[in-house]
């Protein structure tokens, strides 16, 4: 199991996607671990948080309204711009865990997370190398990089043509065009997939690390058991 010191790109990943409020939970950390979370529904940054949702919730039906239009009349569709806006929808449609986790069940969520951060050694007798790990630990340890690296590269992509049919800024009037106008429609369109792209990496690193806990637990019984 990955050590706490091996688990430093997801402590610094979360701990930066909490102070911007892309996910609403305080953490709890020493030496640049996490100890604990707290997820308190009582608190300002939860309500801001869950606000926020409600609001990218009306981005998610226009992304997947446009899709369909697309779809459904041809003179809307644009086969070079279909993948993004297919790509767009299916993110936003994580929005699901977002709701399940922390409004539907956020002190569950709080517990699990807690119980399988506590498990994490302090410390092994020499410094692993990725050969040296197996594949749901070189995953949990690489989350903390590759999720925010891969949102940056879409953030991008999205921002590079205004004139995609599910940005915001197609449907805005042509006497309401211009960079003003731009910038508040791009915010919402690059916003609205990573917040929920920062939910389901804090799910993605929950359920690598709890199947390699309990993978960890089951070597640890084999052992014992052919010592016996």
């Amino acid at each position: 199991m990955l050590t706490k010191y091996e688990n430093r790109f997801n402590t610094r990943t979360l701990k930066i996607l909490s102070r911007i409020g892309f996910l609403p939970l305080e953490i709890v950390d020493s030496k640049n671990h996490i100890d604990r979370i707290v997820i308190d529904p009582k608190s300002r940054k939860y309500r801001v948080w869950v606000i926020s949702v409600l609001v990218l919730a009306f981005h998610v039906a226009y992304t997947w309204a446009r899709l369909l239009q697309a779809i459904i009349f041809p003179e809307f569709l644009t086969i070079p711009h279909l993948p993004v806006h297919f790509f767009a929808a299916v993110i936003d449609l994580l929005i699901f865990f977002s709701y399940t986790y922390f409004i539907k069940w956020p002190y569950s969520t709080m517990e699990v997370f807690n119980t399988i951060i506590s498990n994490f050694p302090d410390e092994v007798r020499k410094t692993r190398g990725i050969e040296d790990m197996n594949r749901q630990e070189v995953a949990a340890m690489l989350a903390g990089i590759i999720v925010p690296v891969n949102a940056c590269i879409f953030a991008v992509i999205l921002a590079s043509d205004n004139l995609r049919l599910h940005l915001l800024y197609s449907a805005v009037p042509d006497s309401w065009k211009g960079f003003p106008m731009l910038v508040v429609c791009m915010t919402f369109d690059i916003v609205s997939p990573l917040y929920f792209l920062a939910t389901s990496y804090l799910v993605l690193l929950l359920h690598i690390c709890f199947f390699e806990m309990v993978n960890a637990f089951l070597v640890t019984k084999i052992v014992e058991l052919k010592l016996m």
